[in-house]
Order: structure tokens, then C-alpha cells, then sequence
């Protein structure tokens, strides 16, 4: 089976495309993001606002610091729980980010200009007010993304594939990131706890092994896949990740309570869990959809100017699957059709709404690219049309 497909649920590509090859994320300063507002505006442009309220907005500029890292951090710095910090969406580790932030009620700091909160980690006083950020309360992103290590590459190529991308309809994938990256199991993770076999849930956020196979924390992993004994991976496992760590102390105090393990994970993380799962039945919807068409349980939609279709994704307002294509995706996977009786209602457009398109030669073996996607869309998903390297280039 292609690993691509294995893992995402992704299969085929969008667009005639010539291939260049290379590597994102060399350096996390080859891989820039920023968010564009709800009135179409990128965040470094706005100015502070004299509106009051419950909510401070901040700019947050950070570099190489996950998204985690930055809520905990922020909820320390403003005596804030990390349910308190809400954001438009979870931007990558591996790059330079751009984003608006609001922290409901701060208790201390109220009043700045610009503080550096650790290398890498700096924000700017937007002002107060009366609502806070919402997942996907923004317009889109804008990218500024070197590509390395590419195939050799001249300027009549770049120009014929720019054209290309530009005039395609690309599929609205979810990208590696929304899985995992090098540990792409979130989406069975997720199916296992959406079926309430916790301890299949828990050996495969413990015990799954990377992408790639050959990271040290691996051989840990794969002791406890074996074994299945808390104490032993917990007095082996030098450097062992927060969240492994809670799952186990927890097993050793109440061993086979696989349950309770894994809900000690962060309310956040479970959720993206879950949620990963939908997302991997909905890149199984888009492989497998017929081209062209509105099927059953879709709309046609203007989005940015552009065509689209909206489609429903599995959830509790779902009594069977909608159309024929969900249906089979169901029957291969031996769903149960109430297995989403708790997920909430949402709804997803089948293609990108790319814009502003810049492809430009660095040198043969290098390209910067340039362009801005929806919210909730993938960089690399609309970068794998232009690259189609293996599945680890782009994490």
C-alpha cells in the first residue's frame, strides 16, 4: 500500500503538474506563515484598536515553538488557564508564525506594548475586546515557503507550473500535520477512541514507533508495543514526552484502566483525535468522490470568487452515511453508523481556494513560493502538486 494513502487517505493528484522534487522545513525560517484577518488583512499590518472588553488580542510572533508551547507559556505569563488562550487554528512548530491570539480576563500584564517572552517568543498589544478568537476565525493564511533540494529547475518550468496551479481546482486534502507528522497515528488513535477500545488507543499514542523508524525514543516505544509494562517504559525512557509520561504514571497507579490513561491526555489533544479521524474519512471521501458534480448531501457554494462545493462530514446529525461514496467508505472500514453521535455538526469545501500565486528560481536546485490558502487549509497539501517528494519532505 503507498504510504501516503496509508497514513492520510490520500491518493492521486489534482493537477498536471511537472514534479521538482526538494524539502520543506530545512530550516524553520524556510517556512513562513501568517494569518490573514476577517476583513482581509495580514495580522502584521493591523494597529492596536480602542474597542473594550473581556478579551486581549495579541500578535504573536514565534519561531521553531510548537503551538503547545506557546499556549502553556502565555497562560503562565498572565495567570491564565491554557483554556483561557484561544487562536484561529494550530500552526506548525517547524516555522516562522504570524497569528493573532486573545487571552480571556488576563490577571497580570494587562498593560504592554511589546514583551519577548522567551527566543522566539514575542507579543504585541492588540488591545482589548468583547469576543475572543474562535478555531477557523480567520480568513486564510499567507506563506512564504522556500523549497530545497529540488530536481534541477529553470524559469520556463516555474513558469508553466505556476500557470498551472493557477488555473486548476486542487482537492482540499487534510495534510500530513493534521496526523502527525512523523508519527502519523492520530487518526487511528482517534478511531480507537470514538469505539471505546482505550487500550488500543493507549499502544498506539505510546507504543507506535515514527515514520522514518529511526529516532531514539523509538526503541521505548516499541519495548512498551512488546511488553505493555508502565514501570519498565517509564525506567528506560529517558526523555519521554509530557503526555506519554501522564499516561503511564497513571497505568502503574491503576494498571488496565486504559481508559483513564488516555483521557489524561489535554481536553485540546483528545479533541484533535477525534477529530482526525473524520479528517482521515474525509481525504478517503475526496480519493475515492467522482470528479465533476454536486452528489447528494452537497451544495454548490461561491467562496473568495471562486466555484465550490460544501460537504457535511460525519457527525451526530448523521443518521446514515449521505451519499454513495460515504456509504462505501463505511461499509470497507465496518463503521457503525452511530459511531459520531457525539461530534458535532461541521462541513468542509472540496477544493482550495488559493490566491496570489508567486513561483520564483533561487537557484536550479532551490524555489521560493509564495501564496495564500483558506482557513483550515494545508500548505502542503497545495505544495505536494508542485513537489511530490516522499511523504517525510514535507514534515
Amino acid at each position: 500500500m503507498d504510504i501516503e494513502f496509508k497514513y492520510t487517505g490520500i491518493k492521486g493528484f489534482s493537477t498536471e503538474a511537472i514534479p521538482i522534487g526538494g524539502k520543506i522545513k530545512v530550516s524553520p525560517i524556510d517556512f513562513k506563515v501568517e494569518e490573514i484577518s476577517d476583513e482581509g488583512f495580514r495580522v502584521s499590518l493591523l494597529s492596536p484598536h480602542s474597542e473594550s472588553g473581556s478579551y486581549l488580542l495579541c500578535r504573536v510572533n514565534r519561531e521553531n515553538i510548537s503551538h503547545q508551547r506557546m499556549v502553556k507559556t502565555l497562560a503562565r505569563h498572565f495567570k491564565v488557564r491554557p483554556e483561557d488562550i484561544e487562536t484561529g487554528g494550530i500552526k506548525d512548530k517547524k516555522a516562522v508564525v504570524k497569528q493573532l491570539v486573545s487571552i480571556y480576563e488576563p490577571k497580570k500584564h494587562r498593560n504592554f506594548d511589546f514583551i519577548i517572552l522567551e527566543p522566539g517568543l514575542e507579543i504585541q498589544n492588540l488591545g482589548f475586546r468583547r469576543s475572543g478568537m474562535v478555531r477557523g476565525h480567520i480568513k486564510g493564511n499567507y506563506f512564504d515557503i522556500i523549497i530545497r533540494n529540488t530536481s534541477y529547475v529553470s524559469e520556463d518550468l516555474v513558469e508553466r507550473n505556476s500557470m498551472v496551479l493557477k488555473e486548476s481546482n486542487i482537492l482540499n486534502y487534510y495534510g500530513i500535520q493534521r496526523f502527525g507528522g512523523l508519527r502519523p497515528i492520530n487518526y487511528m488513535v482517534g478511531r480507537a477512541i470514538l469505539e471505546g477500545d482505550y487500550k488500543t488507543a493507549v499502544k498506539l499514542y505510546v507504543g507506535e514507533p515514527s515514520l522514518l523508524n529511526n529516532l531514539d525514543e523509538d526503541r521505548n516505544r516499541i519495548t512498551f508495543l512488546q511488553t505493555m509494562d508502565p514501570e519498565l517504559a517509564l525506567s528506560n525512557w529517558i526523555g519521554i514526552g509530557v503526555e506519554e509520561k501522564a499516561i503511564l504514571e497513571w497505568l502503574v497507579r491503576k494498571p488496565n484502566d486504559y481508559e483513564g490513561a488516555i483521557k489524561r491526555l489535554p481536553r485540546s489533544i483528545f479533541s484533535i483525535l477525534r477529530r482526525s479521524f473524520i479528517s482521515y474519512l474525509w481525504n478517503l471521501y475526496l480519493s475515492f468522490r467522482p470528479r465533476g458534480g454536486v452528489l447528494k448531501g452537497e451544495r454548490s457554494k461561491i467562496v473568495n470568487g471562486h466555484q465550490n462545493i460544501e460537504v457535511a462530514l460525519p457527525s451526530k446529525k448523521w443518521p446514515k452515511p449521505i451519499n454513495s461514496v460515504w456509504e462505501e467508505i463505511f461499509a470497507t472500514l465496518e463503521l457503525r453508523k452511530d459511531l459520531f453521535k457525539t461530534e458535532r455538526h461541521s462541513t468542509r469545501f472540496i477544493y482550495l481556494t488559493h490566491d496570489d500565486l508567486q513561483l520564483d528560481v533561487i537557484d536550479p536546485r532551490t524555489v521560493r513560493t509564495k501564496f495564500s490558502l483558506g482557513t483550515g487549509q494545508y500548505a502542503t497539501v497545495f505544495l505536494r502538486e508542485l513537489m511530490r517528494s516522499p511523504l517525510e519532505n514535507y514534515i
